[in-house]
């Protein structure tokens, strides 16, 4: 996800995860606060917003992380929508000037960024209509998951025992690459196959361009200059958590 930023020709993904409170969702993205480009906050407000722009400006952070989306969720109607509109565009078009009141900014580039951010399915789902009507969701990558009963017993034999894996997780980033990787007419066939799965039913180009990230990706992280079977394998297998399903890891 996060190695995205760091490609050329390569769009920026942004993600939500979807799990029921206590499945750890908060614990996960805390992780990310190690990395230097990410900018991690428990609640932001348009205004403070900016303050963030202004770290991408300067090239400083690539993310915004919010580990817990209900908490802006709690701001008035106005505050949050008005957010959710400069996120919208950050994710997409970009950012370069705003003159509305308060949210006042003006860069000499496009600012564009990616999102991460979780939130449990009730909240989801009572914001999920207007999020698809006016294009928050689509910009996302959805994530949900729950815990299957082989899960939930590891999860507390390391509670009992203080382990801690995700402390132990070490991101692999490359952030010096050149050139996007390249595919053959077979791979992009399946990459929009794959679309068209994630679509369903919907206009497939952002998912088109969310899955070429992703194998994108892949690739760079194998050290290949080329996407091949064995990356969209690897996203295809992530499909089954790519929903609103609460699939069991």
């Amino acid at each position: 996800m996060v190695q995205s930023a760091f490609i050329p020709d390569t769009k920026t993904l942004s993600a939500l995860f979807i799990a029921k409170a206590g499945l750890g969702k908060t614990i996960k993205l805390e992780h990310l606060r190690k990395l230097k480009f990410v900018y991690y906050t428990v609640d932001i407000t348009p205004k403070h917003l900016i303050q963030f722009f202004e770290k991408v400006n300067r090239g400083e952070k690539k993310f915004l992380v919010i580990p817990d989306y209900i908490t802006t969720m709690g701001h008035a109607k106005k505050t949050k929508d008005l957010l959710r509109g400069h996120l919208r565009a950050m994710m997409e078009e970009g950012v370069k000037d705003s003159d509305a009141y308060g949210v006042e900014y003006h860069f000499d580039k496009i600012i564009k960024a990616g999102i991460i951010s979780a939130i449990t399915p009730e909240y989801f789902e009572g914001s999920s209509r207007i999020w698809k009507a006016d294009g928050f969701l689509s910009r996302l990558i959805p994530f949900s998951y729950s815990h299957s009963s082989e899960t939930q017993e590891l999860v507390l034999t390391n509670i009992r025992d203080k382990v801690n894996p995700i402390s132990e997780f070490d991101f692999t980033i490359k952030r010096k690459v050149s050139k996007c990787p390249t595919r053959d007419r077979e791979a992009d066939l399946e990459i929009r196959n794959i679309a068209l799965e994630m679509a369903e039913g919907n206009p497939p180009y952002r998912p088109y361009q969310q899955v070429l990230a992703l194998c994108n990706s892949s690739a760079v992280l194998r050290d290949s200059n080329k996407i091949e079977q064995k990356d969209i394998n690897l996203i295809r297998s992530m499909l089954i958590f790519v929903n609103r399903k609460q699939n069991p890891i």
